[in-house]
Order: structure tokens, then C-alpha cells, then sequence
């Protein structure tokens, strides 16, 4: 038998604990359509926050996969990416 591919989860070393973890990529819902999309480590439970999104985001994301131009697609990956920044640094510690 030919393996013709091998899916292999993705793992991080904590900075915290120093124990390699996989990551278990998880999601959590707040008010007006925000969402964190975030892993922790399976030692010692810190939590990384990957990104955040909201209604925005979700739509410029969604118009970046069909997008041709590579000059707008630039500038839509720019807005997101200053978009999911700001919604980062707004989540509750």
C-alpha cells in the first residue's frame, strides 16, 4: 500500500512549561460576532490566542479566496490583517 499523503497534527513548544503540545485549534464566541480562534497547551494549560475575527473579517476572507487581482487581494489581506490586530488587543485577559 501506497501512503500518498500523511496528516500529521502540528505541534508548538509552550513557553511557559517547555513541553512540545499539539495544537488543537478551538474557538470561542463573543458579542456581536467576534470569535478567537485560540489552542492551549495539554501540559499546563496556557492559552495562545492564533486570531480573532468578526463579520468583517469573515466577508473580506470570504471575497479574498475568489479574488484574481493580486493588488486587491493585497490590500484586503492588509485590511484583515489590522483588522484581526485591533479585535486581538480588545479581548478580555
Amino acid at each position: 500500500m501506497t501512503v500518498l499523503f500523511q496528516t500529521r497534527q502540528p505541534t508548538v513548544r509552550c513557553n511557559r512549561c517547555g513541553h512540545k503540545t499539539p495544537i488543537t485549534l478551538k474557538t470561542r464566541a463573543y458579542g456581536r460576532g467576534k470569535k478567537e480562534h485560540y489552542f492551549t497547551c495539554h501540559t499546563c494549560r496556557t492559552k495562545y490566542t492564533s486570531y480573532c475575527t468578526d463579520e468583517q473579517v469573515r466577508a473580506w476572507q470570504k471575497k479574498a479566496r475568489t479574488e484574481t487581482d493580486s493588488d486587491q487581494l493585497l490590500l484586503l489581506q492588509t485590511k484583515m490583517k489590522e483588522r484581526m490586530d485591533k479585535l486581538k488587543e480588545e479581548l478580555p485577559q
